[in-house]
């Protein structure tokens, strides 16, 4: 298992790398290139990533919850059963992302 944990990404390239149930758990950056990466079951709990780049990505089962993720572009992305519970994601785009069983907050909860 690939291990990235509060690792500093700033302009890291992991376009196209296979690295299922890796941990990027509090990794920190901006404009990091996941673009068709296959990374089934990470985690990305409380990870803060600008602007991160997702297109075509399989991020199948993974967890996302707690991270700040604005920016983000998951265009095609896979988010089957991905969990986002409590999770920022502002100005990112899901277009033709698919998204079924993604988790994430009601807003009535957080009031």
């Amino acid at each position: 298992r690939a291990v990235f944990l509060d690792a500093v990404l700033d302009g890291a390239q992991f376009a196209g790398s296979r690295f299922p149930n890796a941990y990027f758990q509090g990794a920190t950056g901006a404009d990091v290139d996941f673009d068709a990466a296959v990374l089934p079951g990470a985690c990305f709990r409380r990870a803060v990533l600008e602007r991160p780049r997702f297109r075509c990505a399989d991020l199948a089962g993974g967890d996302f919850n707690l991270a700040r993720l604005d920016g983000a572009d998951f265009t095609g992305a896979n988010l089957y059963d991905v969990k986002m519970l409590g999770t920022r994601a502002v100005g990112s785009v899901l277009q033709d992302a698919f998204t079924a069983g993604v988790q994430v907050d009601e807003p009535e909860a957080r009031r």
